[in-house]
């Protein structure tokens, strides 16, 4: 019997995985770096296209799981640097998807953390959607999760922290005038602050600055679930 295709730029359901199909993009996350957190339908994604297109978050170990044989091509972005900066555009980036799916090609978008996170896999999703290229996004575990489970700090805590906020936090959002410090003062709320490190001082002072409590704990975590460097 013929194998069942999804309807051309329309998604396919990750929980009803089949087996990868030429012609398809697949937007995978990698997850926070260590190989034992990746998924079982990203390892079987990413040992079976024929391409792989991978982030600079995305490390070597987990890139050469890629079937022998596939073409690789590194796509990353550089840390701490403006969008209109970037030597490697998004719009490259969502174009070499389709442009090699439409040629028959099995696509890994191969991305750090979880795919809808903070990864742009929204803009990858519309290039797809227009050009008539089927896709499927595997999940993965997000930072947030590794690095809470390093630091020992439930996201959540009956009684303490009822909700999380995920925000980004890098040089370009301090510098936003029309960011909101003020969120930081809602009771009860975990927040996760993505691509922090470089900020952290700036953060801080922005913090203080609106009232948050000098004594406000905060867990800094990098390299989650990866060792020491």
């Amino acid at each position: 019997a013929a194998e069942p295709r999804a309807a051309a730029g329309a998604p396919m359901d990750a929980g009803d995985a089949g087996p990868v199909r030429k012609g398809t993009v697949y937007l995978v996350g990698a997850g926070p770096g260590a190989i034992g957190c990746l998924t079982l339908r990203a390892l079987e994604v990413l040992g079976t296209c024929d391409a792989v297109l991978h982030d600079r978050l995305v490390p070597a170990e987990i890139v050469r799981l890629a079937r022998l044989g596939a073409e690789v091509r590194y796509v990353g972005k550089e840390g701490n640097v403006d969008t209109d900066r970037m030597k490697v555009q998004q719009d490259d980036i969502s174009a070499q998807l389709a442009q090699l799916a439409l040629k028959g090609f099995s696509v890994c978008r191969l991305k750090g953390g979880d795919p809808m996170i903070f990864a742009r896999v929204g803009e990858e999703m519309e290039e797809c959607a227009k050009a008539g290229v089927p896709y499927e996004i595997v999940p993965a575990v997000t930072a947030a999760l590794a690095a809470g489970a390093d630091a020992n700090v439930p996201l959540t805590f009956r009684k303490a922290a009822t909700s999380v906020r995920i925000l980004t936090m890098n040089p370009s959002t301090t510098r936003d005038e029309s960011f909101d410090w003020a969120q930081f003062l809602a009771p009860a709320t975990t927040y996760a602050l993505y691509m922090g490190l470089s900020a952290l001082p700036a953060c801080c002072e922005r913090m203080l600055a609106v009232g948050v409590p000098a004594d406000r704990p905060m867990a800094i975590v990098d390299r989650a679930s990866l060792p020491a460097a």
